[in-house]
């Protein structure tokens, strides 16, 4: 079966939340969507957890050693069945409309070949992360974003990716470490093609968690 949508769920002993995401992806009002949560050797009862979502969402769960985050996400591009592939993390929520809005705006622009997916905003408490985008803009690269002149402004966003271009592309798994940050990929990605642009919220974070990457990133950083 062809999806829509696959959602990759990377995770890493995270039962006490994980709930969160997958209850906000059982109200979604688009619901062509397969999810992939891929435990990266969780050793809490992670799998428990997941398996109650089974009959509820049309859910693979699949275990592998632990790696590191980058690693979970090519394990979820070899399974990917979607048009469109989507990382949530596990201590963060889509709103209920997030899949119904990215799918009613790609396919205005699906059939462009220099279009690559959608990129909308996130929240936390409420409070838009970041800088919006600038009204008239409609198209992004992951370089300009990252690099451009309002690089470092739109901080945390959330976007859609076309399963067949993030194919082409994968984390390294050989340098002996477990960080390889998300933008390796991406910005290789945007020197080829363009996100289009919504400032619709897209994700939620309730707070950054004290076990996440995002308060833990130095000392990722120093086991590169």
């Amino acid at each position: 079966m062809q999806y829509k949508f696959t959602v990759c769920i990377p995770t890493y002993n995270r039962a006490y939340i994980i709930n969160k995401p997958l209850d906000s992806l059982m109200n979604q009002t688009f619901k062509n969507f397969e999810v992939l949560v891929i435990d990266d050797g969780s050793t809490d009862n992670t799998e428990e957890v997941v398996r109650q979502y089974g009959g509820k969402l049309d859910l693979k769960y699949i275990k592998k050693p632990n790696g590191g985050k980058h690693t979970a996400l090519n394990t979820s591009l070899d399974h990917a069945q979607g048009e469109l592939w989507i990382i949530l993390d596990s201590d963060d929520e889509f709103v209920e409309t997030t899949l119904e809005r990215m799918n009613k705006i790609w396919e205005d622009y699906k059939d462009d070949p220099t279009i690559c997916g959608v990129i909308g905003r996130s929240t936390e408490n409420g409070k838009l992360i970041g800088k919006p985008f600038d009204d008239g803009q409609k198209y992004i690269s992951y370089v300009d974003f990252h690099f451009g002149k309002n690089a470092g402004q739109y901080l945390d966003c959330c976007e859609c990716i076309k399963t067949s271009i993030i194919n082409k592309y994968r984390w390294p798994e050989n340098l002996n470490t477990k960080f390889v940050p998300e933008n390796y990929v991406m910005d290789q990605i945007g020197l080829d093609y363009r996100l289009v642009i919504a400032n619709d919220t897209f994700l939620k974070k309730i707070y950054y968690k004290q076990d996440g990457i995002t308060l833990n990133v130095d000392a990722f950083i120093k086991k590169i």
